[in-house]
């Protein structure tokens, strides 16, 4: 992790290793809860094993974000990933989700032979996320008491081996952020992962960071620079 940052609802950060601890300070785990997948990758890596999570939930649930960053698996790696946070918080919190939505690029493993195997998924076509999210969250499913929004700027991107370009216009950008406004007496938490590697650099993932702010209103205090080929956040 490079960066956290928080603004009400909103957290923003580097990459997706953060969120799931993000949504614990967030939500009321007493309720049922959607979750709204906006991302080029599933981020449903299961290689954590229910004994793993089960011997270390204290750690996992800790208010400590360094505790939680600390945490070790097996072999002695960083236990939550980028890309197995998702799973982990669900063996964590069986039945806690209900319904979730993968706008993806179908990159990585899905949710098959993972523990959200079983729970209502759709995975929305990119001809129709943006003017349904506001009626999915809001209208579609009665029984859901609130939402998690997941969303990493890669989505907006496409190429392979560092070489990847913005495939998605701005209009189209601003519209997902009308429909998340619009919803969020719905939402508890919406995370946004830059994902900088994914997006051409820092610079092309700060242009679109800077829309999604803007559009929803979010105060970020950082700035992006560039200054003799290296990258400045200040």
């Amino acid at each position: 992790m490079n960066f956290l940052f928080n603004n009400g609802k909103f957290y923003i950060m580097d990459n997706h290793l953060a969120a799931a601890w993000c949504w614990l300070q967030k939500i009321d785990t007493s309720k049922r809860y959607g979750l709204f997948h906006i991302d080029r990758h599933y981020d449903l890596l299961n290689n954590l094993t229910d004994d793993f999570i089960a011997e270390n939930r204290s750690e996992l649930i800790n208010k400590d974000f360094f505790f939680y960053l600390s945490l070790k698996d097996n072999m002695n790696n960083q236990a939550i990933r980028y890309d197995n946070y998702i799973d982990a918080f669900n063996k964590l919190h069986p039945n806690l989700l209900q319904q979730i939505y993968y706008a993806t690029h179908k990159d990585g493993t899905d949710q098959n032979g993972t523990s959200l195997e079983h729970i209502n998924t759709y995975e929305p076509n990119l001809w129709e996320l943006d003017t349904n999210i506001n009626y999915w969250l809001t209208e579609c499913h009665k029984d859901i008491d609130q939402w998690i929004v997941n969303i990493d700027l890669d989505f907006f991107f496409t190429g392979e081996d560092g070489e990847c370009s913005q495939f998605i216009t701005r209009k189209y950008i601003k519209n997902i952020c009308k429909e998340i406004k619009n919803s969020l007496p719905k939402i508890d938490v919406v995370t946004i992962a830059i994902s900088p590697e994914f997006c051409n650099g820092w610079g092309n993932a700060f242009n679109i960071l800077r829309v999604i702010t803007t559009e929803l209103d979010i105060y970020m205090p950082y700035k992006y620079k560039r200054y003799k080929k290296h990258s400045f956040l200040f």
